[in-house]
């Protein structure tokens, strides 16, 4: 294969493993949502991990939304700690203003208990918080997700690293 010069901006913008402290990633993908309690709602589906974000296309009139083949629905997000969580949040959004929002629930995915290279399929449901339980139906979300990393040493000696701002 022929070497590619890459421009300096895009090698910045991307940067490498070596260069921004990534030990691994994260594939994920919304695959659909199952009875949200709404009527004709919206849906989008946030996901965060670490300092990443996406957002999935907006879906509207269904309670039981399931995002085709050719939507926004998947991503790739950047794993700098072993102990990382992935934050997955289902909105029905009310036009461009992001303060109408409605939340509908969300999942919480600790990415120490997933083994690497392995593809998950779960649906799971959807909380109103990690840490309360909450018995009314929030609905449930279908994920596909598989965490990779570039090298285990490095996911192992993640959890020795000094995090930023915390005083020695």
């Amino acid at each position: 294969m022929k070497d590619v010069k890459v421009k300096p901006e895009i090698s910045n913008l991307y940067s490498s493993p070596a260069r921004d402290g990534r030990i691994g990633s994260i594939r994920a993908e919304v695959l659909g949502c199952i009875s949200l309690n709404r009527t004709k709602p919206e849906v989008a589906v946030y996901m965060v991990c670490g300092d990443s974000a996406f957002s999935t296309d907006v879906l509207t009139g269904h309670r039981s939304p399931m995002w085709p083949c050719e939507s926004l629905r998947a991503c790739v997000l950047p794993v700098h700690h072993a102990f990382a969580q992935l934050f997955v949040g289902v909105f029905d959004v009310k036009g461009y203003n992001k303060e109408n929002d409605y939340f509908c629930g969300r999942v919480v995915i600790d990415l120490a208990a997933l083994r690497p290279d392995t593809e998950y399929d779960v649906t799971l449901p959807l909380r109103a918080s990690s840490f309360v339980y909450d018995r009314r139906q929030r609905g449930v979300i279908r994920l596909r997700f598989s965490l990779h990393w570039f090298s285990e040493r490095a996911a192992i000696m993640s959890y020795f690293k000094p995090t930023k701002g915390l005083s020695k």
